[in-house]
């Protein structure tokens, strides 16, 4: 029974951390594929870099949840990525 709710437990964490990217990650593949980037919006990518820099530097002053620190340094990663590939199909137009 313990097992079974570390694995629930895990399995919640890890939607939590790795769920909110999922969008992007599809935006990124669509935007990568028919080189249109049609539809984004750099400030929103401005929005959520600024807030989860924020969210990872409040880490450091004040301890946390590990999971959203984690859902923090993820979103940055795949704002990152998507900021890149907009500005490669952005580019070759």
């Amino acid at each position: 029974m313990n097992m079974l709710i570390f694995l629930m437990e895990l399995g919640a964490d890890v939607g939590m951390a790795v769920g909110p990217c999922v969008g992007y990650v599809i935006q990124i593949r669509k935007m990568h594929k028919e080189k249109i980037s049609e539809g984004f919006s750099t400030y929103v990518s401005f929005i959520l870099i600024l807030s989860n820099l924020i969210r990872v530097f409040w880490w450091y002053i004040e301890r946390f949840s590990f999971i959203i620190l984690l859902a923090s340094i993820f979103t940055l990663t795949i704002q990152m990525i998507l900021l890149y590939v907009w500005v490669y199909v952005n580019r070759l137009s």
